[in-house]
């Protein structure tokens, strides 16, 4: 059978051999990885690099501490803490503000608050009674949030919440 492996492929081989046997001989050593592990890659950070959590928290610090950043915190800051801490959620306070939305997470993760803690914001007790009152008349979950002026779903998700029950078509049937 004839060698069908170009002379120059042939002269690179002995080459790579050659410069791997004056390695280990120098004491280099070589070490194993296992087929389709990259040697950068942690394995048990489930592919990410050792380093990802340090270079993430890293990039967010530059971009937060950016001097524009700062100096919007310093005006509005203040502000932004105290409608949060009124229990008004980013989306109202965005809407009151007029800042942009990236800036009031920023800085109510800043201070420490989970910026997801008002999202569904408590609803007061006399709605809370005022729909308990119109579920015990027995009117619909659906004219209940007509009357109020409220959405379906809200009615609805405060009704869960607290235990209401409306009454619905199908309770009529036998």
């Amino acid at each position: 059978m004839q060698n069908t492996v170009p002379a120059a492929r042939v002269a690179q081989a002995a080459h790579i051999s050659a410069s791997v046997e004056r390695f280990l001989n120098g004491g280099g050593k070589i070490k194993r990885i296992a087929i389709g592990v990259s040697a950068n890659v942690d394995p048990m950070h489930r592919g990410r690099a050792p380093d990802y959590e340090e270079r993430k928290a890293a990039a967010y610090k530059a971009r937060t501490e950016s001097s524009k950043t700062l100096l919007w915190r310093a005006k509005w800051g203040d502000d932004v803490i105290r409608l949060f801490d009124s229990g008004k959620n980013i989306k109202d306070i965005e809407a009151e503000l007029g800042q942009p939305r990236n800036l009031i997470t920023a800085c109510v993760k800043e201070s420490g608050r989970n910026p997801a803690a008002n999202k569904y914001p408590q609803p007061p007790a006399e709605l809370v009674e005022q729909i308990r009152a119109m579920a015990a008349d027995r009117y619909s979950g659906r004219y209940t949030a007509t009357i109020l002026g409220l959405e379906r779903e809200r009615v609805y998700t405060i009704a869960k919440k607290h235990g209401i029950h409306f009454v619905s078509r199908d309770s009529h049937k036998p």
